[in-house]
């Protein structure tokens, strides 16, 4: 080898060392994946943060949609791809106890993002899952946090017994979340409308708990076409300004601490109340 062809061969080296910046690797940041597809971290915070970043870069391309990611504690059990409106976690359904739900929502229509909603609750609930966290494109964040059972009674009971009593109260909490959310949100509403859609809103918890008596009530009771025209102008009009989702945040911390859950978010275009 000429002495100019050793020059050559070294001068890729010298300009990767000098020019490139190092990044060092933290150890904790890394995880590895099992055979059986769960990804596995050192950490809780790192196996969150791999969560947050996958739900946020999925509402920063050109068709935002949105991912699910689903932890429990520094594993990663599973990761779904959704559309623009939800993201079905169906495959999971029975294997979320006690784990942690992260997904993105995206903006839609140029809409301020919303808060975690009314049916994001009630899964979180059915489906038994300690915290459930709602992203938007700028990884602001929108958590409900469910707390530990208060009651020293069901604490002694034997865990049959616990998760028994536990499910009845989870329940009475879903039915209690649906039954005020449908009373705040109607009265955004004209009032000739507000009867008949706190109806069908309350409606919803039919959908979780099985309650087709009551859907079938409802479902009964439709809106003449008029009041069908009031009631989706008038929400495109409060989701167009924010409304609909400070209504949102707004009921969040009024009814939190009576579900036995943490609300918090720190969403931009939510109004922080002292």
């Amino acid at each position: 080898m000429t002495k100019s062809q050793a020059i050559t061969t070294k001068l890729p080296l010298i300009l990767k060392s000098k020019f490139i910046p190092k990044r060092e690797i933290i150890p904790n940041t890394l995880g590895w994946v099992r055979p059986d597809g769960i990804i596995i971290f050192q950490t809780s915070e790192a196996a969150e943060k791999y969560a947050k970043n996958k739900c946020v870069s999925a509402l920063n391309i050109a068709q935002p949609y949105e991912k699910g990611v689903l932890v429990k504690d520094n594993q990663i059990l599973g990761e779904v791809e959704g559309d623009v409106n939800k993201v079905d976690m169906s495959k999971y359904i029975g294997k979320m106890a006690g784990a942690a739900f992260f997904h993105g929502h995206p903006k839609i229509n140029g809409n301020p993002e919303a808060p975690l909603s009314l049916p994001d609750y009630l899964f979180m609930v059915s489906q038994k899952i300690k915290k459930i966290v709602a992203f938007n494109q700028n990884g602001e964040h929108s958590t409900l946090i469910q707390k530990p059972q208060k009651s020293l009674l069901i604490r002694l009971l034997s865990k049959k017994w616990q998760d028994f009593f536990i499910h009845i109260k989870q329940i009475r909490a879903g039915q209690l979340a649906t039954k005020e959310f449908a009373k705040k949100y109607s009265q955004a509403f004209p009032k000739e409308v507000q009867e008949k859609l706190e109806q069908t809103l309350h409606a919803d918890i039919g959908l979780y708990y099985g309650n087709h008596k009551k859907i079938k009530a409802i479902n009964n009771n439709n809106f003449t076409f008029e009041e069908c025209m009031a009631v989706s102008c008038t929400e495109r009009h409060i989701r167009r300004n924010g409304k609909a989702a400070q209504i949102t945040n707004d009921f969040w911390e009024k009814i939190s601490e009576k579900l036995n859950c943490i609300y918090e978010t720190n969403f931009s275009n939510l109004k922080k109340h002292t």
